[in-house]
């Protein structure tokens, strides 16, 4: 790991063949991505202090991420993507004061996939109460995530699941195993699995 130290920022900078785009405006950010290969392709854009993005796969990681943007920063927000993650490219955004995202060990994210972890502008009631802020979203270790789906703020993913093509989750699920489809989510199948293969690949036991 290659390591720059910047007035108030550290950076632990991925070096490769691909692509790497790390913009970082303010104080005691840190940037932590693995470097024992060259596959991932990463724009990571942060304004704000106190935050940090933490890369521990070493599969391909296609992904944009967001921690504040010129108008709001944002402070003391977390983004963690663990180890044997894959992911074919996803944008992430949090944009709200003390924001966590999570990506689990062993998950593989599709295409054109979103995360949200705020709706962006304010909604208040007539007592002047903010009904809508966005805190956190967590996936499990495990998990599969569809093409074009979007998943927003408050929400989670349990480990060992499946979300389908093109869902959008607006909330947090607790069993763990489920495929989550539909709009909004929901759970359509239980005591599921998964693997890395075409279903085509997988050879049927044989009965004694």
């Amino acid at each position: 790991m290659i390591r720059f130290k910047f007035i108030q920022n550290w950076i632990d900078a991925l070096r490769g063949k691909k692509k790497k785009r790390y913009v970082v405006k303010g104080k005691n950010n840190i940037i932590d991505v693995v470097n024992k290969n060259s596959r991932h392709d990463l724009n990571i854009i942060v304004r704000g202090d106190n935050n940090k993005v933490i890369v521990k796969t070493t599969r391909p990681f296609f992904a944009t991420i967001y921690v504040g943007n010129p108008h709001f920063p944002s402070n003391n927000c977390t983004v963690l993507i663990d180890e044997d993650a894959s992911c074919e490219n996803c944008m992430i955004k949090l944009m709200e004061h003390g924001c966590n995202f999570t990506i689990g060990k062993d998950c593989m994210l599709s295409a054109n996939v979103e995360f949200w972890a705020t709706d962006g502008h304010m909604i208040y009631n007539d007592n002047n109460e903010v009904i809508n802020i966005g805190k956190s979203i967590e996936v499990g270790d495990h998990c599969w995530i569809g093409y074009n789906t979007r998943i927003l703020k408050n929400t989670k993913i349990p480990s060992g699941s499946v979300v389908g093509m093109g869902s959008i989750v607006t909330r947090k699920f607790d069993k763990e195993r489920v495929a989550i489809a539909g709009n909004p989510a929901k759970i359509v199948k239980e005591d599921i699995n998964w693997a890395r293969v075409a279903p085509g690949d997988i050879v049927p036991v044989k009965e004694k």
